[in-house]
Formats: C-alpha cells, structure tokens, sequence
C-alpha cells in the first residue's frame, strides 16, 4: 500500500490548483495580463503557504523574496502605465500647438508651383494668383586676374514646364552676383496679358500643378539650381510621432522641411 507523505500531497494540491488556474506552471503565469497576473499569483502564494511540507516549511527568506518582487514588478507596470499616459498628453499638446499654423505661409524646397484661379474677366478668361519664390544661388568662387574670388553667373532663369515637362515659359532673372538667393514671381501669363499656351493641347493653361526648374550659367556652362516656394498649411496631423504639415500644392512635410514660417 502506497501512503501519501505531507510533500506528496502538496504537490498534487499544487498541481489541482495550477490546472484550476488554467496555468501548466509557475512561468507561465507572465503571459497572462496584469490583472489576473497579479490575482494568480496571490492565490499560489497562499496555497504554497497553506500545503508546504510541515516537516520541510520554506524559509521565511524566500517568502519575503517572492513578496519583494511581486511589489516590484507591481510598481514597474505601473510607472509603465503613468508614462504611457505621459506620452499620450504629450502627443495631443505637441498637435494642438501645432493647429496654430495652419493657413500660416511658408517657404518650402520644391520644384513645383499650384496657380489658382482668382476670378475671371468679362470675356471669360481666367485671372491666376501669383506664386512666388526663390533660386538658391550656391557658393560658387572663381578668381580673377587680380587675385579676387567673386561669385558671378553669367545669367540665371526659371523654366515653367507643364505636367510632361514641356516648356511653358522661361523667366530671365538675369547675372547674379554673390549667394543671395533671387526672387521669383509668376502668374500664368505673358507680357500682354494672355495666358500662356501648353504645347501638348495648344490650349490656355489652367490652374493647376506645374514644374519649375532653375539654372545658371557660368563659364559658359549651365548648372541646375535649387529652388524655393511660398506655401500655405492647410493641415497638421500626428505621423509615427513626428508632425506633420499638409502644404498647398506641395504634399505632406515634416516640420523640419520648413524653411520659413511667417504670417
């Protein structure tokens, strides 16, 4: 005949209770969430108390070391859970102090313009707002026979190219001296008044997205020039935690894309 010994029968107590808990064993008890986590673990606390071997009791040591880092792993959650919370109001702040610039200009890298209609004449055609602009004129030394470097070009435009890339228009921004960048502004149409022709349907052009493209020639070579235009944010909005900027006719940019913010 077999006689079960106090330590037998606390491990099958244990066991019972492990399979009443839905647990295979002590590890498995972090997987489950934080709340039946911690009551999981009091309930195999006290029953660890209530069948240990009477013969062979745990030390009092070991009960103070499960204790200390149960309070532990309870206080971690729940700094975890304040600074999630932390995080979260921090978000919503950075995107409401954000909504501030909206419909605020602003100037952007970009090789393209939006001409909008503003209104039409009594025959019928369209007037167009202005865009504007700058051509970054880089830091370009040469040196003359009397030992001075200047920094000249020869001559700067600005091409206008419909949506295919077909010249519209060439601006002649004339020599550049030194890096101060040049101003551009153009409004669809020609020196009379009329608005310039696209070369795919020999049609007036209408309001809509076109390309820029800028160069300069020196020694009697061209270099292709980078160009900036003034926007305006018509939207903000909170992408993988960085901030995000919708510009007219120029997309979505992250604030550190803008050049210049101003009223």
């Amino acid at each position: 005949m077999i006689h079960t010994t106090p330590a037998m029968q606390a491990r099958e107590d244990r066991n019972r209770l492990f399979e009443d808990l839905g647990l295979a064993g002590k590890e498995d008890v972090k997987e489950k969430d934080d709340a039946r986590g911690q009551e999981a673990f009091m309930r195999l606390f006290l029953a660890q108390i209530k069948h240990q071997d009477p013969l062979e009791p745990q030390d009092n040591s070991a009960f103070v070391a499960q204790l200390a880092q149960f309070a532990q792993l309870e206080g971690t959650n729940d700094m975890k859970d304040t600074m999630e919370k932390m995080l979260e109001s921090l978000k919503s702040s950075r995107v409401l102090e954000a909504t501030s610039l909206v419909g605020k200009k602003i100037d952007v890298e970009s090789n393209k313009v939006n001409l909008r209609e503003s209104g039409r004449n009594e025959d019928g055609s369209p007037n167009f707002e202005t865009v504007k602009g700058k051509v970054l004129i880089p830091q370009v030394v040469l040196s003359e026979g009397n030992g001075d470097k200047i920094n000249e070009f020869q001559q700067v435009e600005l091409q206008i190219l419909s949506p295919h890339g077909k010249l519209i228009d060439t601006v002649n921004m004339g020599k550049s001296f030194g890096s101060e960048a040049k101003s551009f502004s153009w409004n669809g149409k020609d020196k009379e008044g009329n608005a310039f022709i696209l070369p795919e349907t020999k049609e007036a052009i209408t309001s809509g997205e076109y390309k820029i493209k800028a160069r300069a020639k020196v020694n009697d070579a061209w270099q292709d020039l980078d160009t900036v235009v003034v926007s305006k944010i018509n939207s903000v909005s909170l992408n993988a935690d960085e901030i995000e900027v919708s510009a007219e006719g120029v997309g979505a940019l992250s604030l550190s894309e803008l050049q210049k913010i101003y009223d």
